[in-house]
């Protein structure tokens, strides 16, 4: 914006200068004549007007554009960040599955009963494309942090799911033996239980980066009000943090609600299956 003001006002400058030498010129070498003169700066000044304000305009809508995709960065990431809550629910779900039938099978039991695992750890959908089309600069650095969270839980996920993968059909293939089976069981305990603890600390992240998009839609602001904020636009306001708090909580009540009217809804039908009512 600075520099587009800076340029416009140097084109001024040399616009003047340019008529003034013309008239300087004119006056030394020719007849003066007002009439002519008047006509060739009025149509000079017409045409640079013109030229102006067709510039001005361009600059506007460009920045509008600008703006219109920084919004619709924000919607997107608030269906994306949607999408994701769910899987990282389920993971953690994964990880407490897993951990019942641990302890149920060896932990609880005399002698240790070797039990196969059949679910994964699923890998979550990457928020890189939405980087480029945000204006402010305090929810890119947000989005990248968390965008880098997700790729190494993805990279976590693949290694944990392949090596199980691997000692599983190793021991039904009887090339290792139960013993062995249940030392990389205990070990991959331990790796599902390190991949929980950051599951959770994403789901954190996530219900806070969609806390944060709400708040920047809601304060959406005109053009003109873009204008008059330039300078503050691009990074949280003062006030920012403390209604981010008051949106992070509105947004896990939400979160709550929606689980238990879930969880109450499979309880109805778990009931209606088992008593045939």
């Amino acid at each position: 914006m600075r520099q587009t003001l800076i340029l416009l006002l140097v084109v001024v400058i040399v616009a003047f200068l340019f008529v003034f030498l013309v008239q300087i010129f004119g006056r030394l070498f020719f007849v003066p004549d007002d009439n002519l003169q008047d006509s060739a700066v009025g149509a000079f000044f017409g045409a640079f007007l013109a030229f102006v304000f067709v510039r001005i305009g361009d600059f506007f809508k460009a920045y509008s554009d600008r703006v219109e995709k920084g919004y619709s960065a924000l919607v997107k990431i608030q269906h994306a960040v949607n999408g994701l809550l769910p899987v990282l629910d389920d993971n953690i779900h994964t990880v407490e599955t897993f951990e019942k039938l641990f302890n149920d099978h060896i932990v609880d039991k005399t002698p240790p009963s070797p039990f196969v695992w059949a679910n994964r750890i699923r890998t979550y959908e990457r928020l890189k494309e939405f980087q480029l089309d945000l204006l402010n600069l305090d929810v890119v650095n947000d989005l990248v942090s968390f965008d880098t969270s997700l790729r190494k839980l993805n990279d976590d996920a693949e290694t944990i799911n392949s090596g199980y993968v691997e000692f599983k059909d190793a021991f039904i293939s009887r090339v290792i033996d139960e013993e062995n089976y249940l030392e990389n069981l205990a070990r991959h305990r331990t790796s599902l239980h390190l991949i929980r603890a950051f599951t959770v600390r994403a789901i954190e992240d996530a219900i806070r980066l969609q806390a944060t998009t709400r708040l920047l839609v809601k304060k959406r602001r005109t053009i003109l009000g873009y204008l008059i904020q330039a300078s503050s636009s691009k990074h949280y306001p003062k006030s920012f943090e403390a209604e981010l708090d008051l949106e992070v909580e509105r947004l896990k009540t939400e979160i709550e609600s929606v689980q238990k009217a879930s969880k109450a809804e499979i309880d109805k039908t778990m009931s209606t299956l088992l008593t045939g009512t």
